[in-house]
C-alpha cells in the first residue's frame, strides 16, 4: 500500500492481469502471448490502421508490463504483427490510389478455423473488440506463442457449434513461383529502364547485398560507395516507409522504381524481399539457411525474411503455424518432408544450405 492507501503491483502482477484480461488462460503467460494478444485486441478496435499508429499505442500500453526498453518494444511490437499477418489474423495491404499516394494500412482477417496436422488453429480477429468465443470454449483454447488452436480431437463439435467458417490450408496459401532468379532480375531491370525516375530521392536506407554473416537487420544502412541494383526504402511523412529498387553508381541512386506488390492485395516489402533474394543469387552470393536436429525432427532457419506465401507454403509442409515472433520463419520439418522444404528453399527462393 502507498500513503494513500492504494496497493501497488509490481511487472509480474501487471503481466497476470493483463493476461486474465485477454483471455489467455496459461498458467505462464510468456511476452510473445500477451503482445499477440493485446495487438488482436488493439487491431479489432482500430483497423484499418497503418501499422505505425498500431505499434505507438501498443508501446503505450504495455512499456511498463513487459519491462524492455521502447526500441526493443518497438521491435518486438513490429514482429508480432509479422507473425500475426504470416498466420491470418491480420493482413497488410499496399495500394495505389488515382493520386498516386502509395497507402499501406492493417485489415482484419474473418475469424474462422484452419485444420494443419493435428490441430485446428483458430485464426482472424473480431472488429470492435467483439467477444469471439464462448467462455468455455475460450478457456479451452491454447495460446502457443502467437497462434491460438484446439486439438483436433476435441474442435470438431466446437466447430459444429460455434458455426465459424473452415477453410482448407490449400485456401490459406497460393502457389509460389516465380521462375529463376535470373529472369526476375531482368523483368525488374527492364521495368527500371522503362517506368524508372533519374535522380535520388534521398534519405535512403539502403538494403546491403548478401555476404558474411550480417544478419538482416544488420543489412540496412546509409548508402556509401554501393554500386549495382539495390533495394531501398525512404521515409515519408505519414505511414510506413516506401519501398524501392534503384541502381546505384558509387553511393548514388541513378535511377528508381517503387516496388509494386506481388499480387492484388499484397504487401511491397514481399516483392522486395523477393527481388532481393534474386539480386544476391545473381550476383553470385546467395542467401543461406541452415538446419538442425531437433528430436526427430529437422529445424530449418533462413538468413533471409521470406515472402508471406513462401513462408505459408513452408508452414503447411511443416504441418505447424510456427509459434514464435521471428521474421526469419524458423520451421521444423519431418524427416518426411524437409527435402521437399530444402528444394523449395533452393527452387522458388535461390536459398542455399550454409
Amino acid at each position: 500500500m502507498n500513503a494513500t492507501g492504494t496497493r501497488l503491483i509490481n511487472p509480474m502482477e501487471m503481466r497476470a492481469q493483463i493476461a486474465s484480461d485477454l483471455g489467455i488462460r496459461s498458467r505462464v503467460a510468456s511476452t510473445d502471448m500477451i503482445l499477440a494478444q493485446s495487438l488482436r485486441r488493439l487491431c479489432g478496435l482500430m483497423c484499418p490502421v497503418p501499422r505505425e499508429l498500431v505499434i505507438e499505442c501498443a508501446i503505450q500500453s504495455l512499456d511498463v508490463a513487459l519491462e524492455v526498453t521502447q526500441p526493443q518494444l518497438k521491435e518486438l511490437v513490429h514482429e508480432t504483427i509479422e507473425a500475426l499477418i504470416v498466420a491470418g489474423d491480420l493482413v497488410e495491404v499496399t495500394d495505389d490510389p488515382t493520386n498516386g499516394k502509395i497507402h499501406t494500412a492493417l485489415y482484419l482477417c474473418a475469424p474462422r478455423f484452419m485444420p494443419l496436422g493435428d490441430r485446428h488453429y483458430l485464426l482472424g480477429v473480431a472488429s470492435d473488440d467483439a467477444v469471439l468465443l464462448p467462455e468455455d470454449i475460450s478457456s479451452a483454447l491454447i495460446h502457443e506463442g502467437a497462434v491460438r488452436y484446439l486439438p483436433s480431437a476435441t474442435a470438431a463439435t466446437v466447430v459444429e457449434r460455434l458455426r465459424l467458417p473452415e477453410i482448407n490450408y490449400k485456401d490459406w496459401t497460393r502457389k509460389f513461383s516465380y521462375g529463376s532468379a535470373e529472369d526476375l532480375r531482368s523483368d525488374i531491370e527492364e521495368r527500371l529502364r522503362i517506368r524508372g525516375t533519374v535522380g535520388d530521392p534521398g534519405d535512403i536506407r539502403l538494403l546491403s547485398h548478401a555476404g558474411g554473416q550480417a544478419k538482416y537487420k544488420e543489412r540496412w544502412r546509409s548508402p556509401a560507395d554501393e554500386s549495382g541494383y539495390h533495394v531501398f526504402r525512404v521515409e515519408r511523412t505519414y505511414g510506413a516507409a516506401a519501398w524501392f529498387v534503384g541502381l546505384f553508381s558509387a553511393g548514388r541512386c541513378t535511377r528508381y522504381l517503387a516496388i509494386d506488390p506481388l499480387e492484388v492485395g499484397g504487401r511491397a516489402c514481399d516483392a522486395a524481399w523477393l527481388i532481393q533474394l534474386a539480386v544476391d543469387a545473381t550476383n553470385g552470393r546467395p542467401n543461406t539457411y541452415t538446419l538442425e536436429a531437433d528430436g526427430c525432427r529437422t529445424v530449418i532457419r533462413p538468413g533471409f525474411p521470406l515472402p508471406t506465401q513462401a513462408h505459408r507454403q513452408l508452414i503447411v509442409l511443416s504441418g505447424r503455424i510456427p509459434s514464435d515472433v521471428s521474421p526469419q520463419g524458423v520451421l521444423s520439418f519431418s524427416s518426411g518432408t524437409v527435402n521437399e522444404a530444402e528444394a523449395f528453399l533452393q527452387e522458388s527462393c535461390w536459398f542455399v544450405r550454409l
